[in-house]
Order: C-alpha cells, then sequence, then structure tokens
C-alpha cells in the first residue's frame, strides 16, 4: 500500500480525534483509493476516487454535533423523569 498526499485536507478521525492519511492499493487490477486513521484504524470504504473517498471522510465529522445532542437528550430525558419522580414522592403527589 502506497501513502499519497491529500488532494484536500483531511479531517481528524471522528472517533479518536487521531490524523488521517489517504492510501491506495491495487485491487483486481483497479487502483482503489482509502482514507484510514493511524491512530485507531478506522477507515473508510475502497473507492476508485480519490477525491470522493476524501470528501466521504471529511463529511463524517458534520454529523457529530448532531451525534453530540442525541446522546445528551438521551441521557437528559431519563434523569429528569426520575428527578421529577423523587420530586414529587418527596412532596406527598401521586399519579
Amino acid at each position: 500500500m502506497e501513502k499519497h498526499p491529500p488532494l484536500a485536507i483531511l479531517k481528524t478521525c471522528p472517533c479518536c480525534k487521531g490524523k488521517a492519511e489517504l492510501s491506495d492499493m491495487v485491487v483486481a487490477e483497479t487502483q482503489m483509493w482509502q482514507v484510514h486513521c493511524n491512530q485507531c484504524g478506522l477507515s473508510s470504504e475502497l473507492d476508485d476516487d480519490a477525491e470522493f473517498s476524501v470528501q466521504c471522510w471529511n463529511r463524517r465529522l458534520e454529523s457529530d454535533g448532531l451525534r453530540m445532542w442525541l446522546t445528551l437528550s438521551a441521557t437528559a430525558i431519563p434523569l429528569v423523569s426520575v428527578i421529577a419522580f423523587l420530586a414529587g414522592t418527596y412532596l406527598g403527589m401521586s399519579l
């Protein structure tokens, strides 16, 4: 597997924030490209277009903000429910 300079700036790994690298390999006589993280090993799928591989890798980070809010919501909703239940029990309210 040869290593090549990126065609565009590669964003950091969405899992570990490690450095990403664009590599190529020949599969069935076709040059294929893949972006992978040097730290955790996460990689994109092989593709015959290097620019497309880079675009797919960079697009992954755009959903990190949404993922954070979904995780926060999934944690906060049960927490608020438990606090409301305990407060209601403490104040003598019943359902």
